[in-house]
């Protein structure tokens, strides 16, 4: 049985609140970063472990194709919700920390969207997750997962393909830039290139942001290489300035 450290509880609590669980429970399809990897890494009838699944908004993509797929989530009420939406497949309501429930070198690929590992405290949680999924993955299988960048002052609107009333209203949003630039400069986590913050989204949550460089080299401590690192602002270019959080491809050695 998991024991989760109060920070955890505390994030946990957000989780399965009502009001947030129908949020993810809205979203649907992918963001163009994340499908431009899963189309690239993620193959057909492929086992797949999708860890943070949240309300299934991933499920649709790698459950198709043939894929051997399962779902796991901390949040009870997160896999209630994925059962309902989608019940001939399978969802767990298991800790990423403690995979335990499943025998090792099961999976092709394991994917942990949305930046999920990011609210796992303190940092030997992150070490023991990453240890599991290493466990969990086949010889040479593919982890794919999305980190905070600790160094976004500003998050350039996307204006292309969208009408003229949402352009206007995305450069309004843009306005919101100043206080993110303002909180970010008295993070020491921005300076440092990693660290916990508090994430102002769902009433404040403790969240981990950190840098490409060390994303890689916790990576290869924990036996992994990476394939690629892609912006979250995908098709836009973005800089260590502009890209508010990166997916990585890393590969089990």
């Amino acid at each position: 049985m998991t024991t989760f450290n109060a920070s955890e509880i505390k994030n946990l609590n957000v989780y399965t609140n009502r009001n947030t669980v129908d949020y993810y429970d809205r979203l649907t399809g992918l963001q163009p970063c994340e499908e431009y990897v899963f189309t690239r890494y993620v193959a057909p009838a492929v086992a797949v472990l999708d860890l943070g699944v949240g309300g299934g908004r991933t499920t649709p993509y790698l459950s198709s194709e043939g894929r051997r797929y399962i779902g796991v989530d901390y949040s009870s009420a997160m896999t209630d919700v994925c059962h309902e939406k989608f019940p001939a497949l399978s969802f767990y309501t298991l800790d990423a920390s403690d995979l335990s429930f499943f025998e090792a070198c099961k999976f092709g690929v394991a994917v942990f969207s949305f930046n999920g590992i990011d609210y796992l405290y303190p940092d030997s949680q992150r070490e023991k997750c990453l240890g599991e999924i290493k466990r969990v993955l086949k010889s040479g299988g593919i982890f794919i997962f999305s980190v905070h960048n600790a160094r976004v002052i500003f998050m350039p609107p996307q204006l292309h393909s969208v009408g003229i009333l949402r352009k206007v209203w995305r450069l309004l949003r843009a306005t919101r830039n100043v206080l993110l630039l303002s909180r970010q400069l008295r993070n020491k986590a921005f300076y440092d290139g990693v660290g916990y913050i508090t994430d102002p989204v769902h009433d404040g949550l403790l969240t981990h942001t950190s840098v490409p460089s060390f994303v890689i080299e916790e990576l290869a401590k924990s036996g992994f290489r990476v394939l690629e690192v892609v912006s979250g602002n995908y098709p836009i270019r973005s800089g260590e300035y502009t890209s508010p959080w990166y997916y990585y491809v890393a590969q089990k050695i």
